[in-house]
């Protein structure tokens, strides 16, 4: 009976690790937000890059400088979007 015992607490050991090791990904999930380059962005927006200069440059749309490039995070097209928002038409 020792022997099925000790498999039992080896398998709530592995739930115990695999429950930490998903709280982990989770964390840093949340900690490593995404950044897109100025391509992405562009094709994600239907426009082209150069749009994206423009708009970087004009005030619409803010990002972080990443060594010679550009990044923007999910929060950066967001505000570009609900402040560019028409309010009808």
């Amino acid at each position: 009976m020792a022997k099925h015992q000790s498999h039992a607490d080896r398998s709530i050991a592995l739930m115990e690790r695999d429950d930490r090791v998903a709280k982990v990904e989770s964390t840093l999930k949340k900690a490593l937000t995404p950044l897109y380059t100025v391509s992405e962005v562009a094709e994600y927006l239907q426009v082209s890059p150069s749009t994206v200069y423009r708009m970087i440059q004009d005030g619409r749309l803010s990002g972080v400088r990443v060594g010679h490039g550009i990044r923007f995070t999910p929060d950066n097209l967001a505000q570009m979007i609900e402040e560019n928002a028409l309010e009808s038409w």
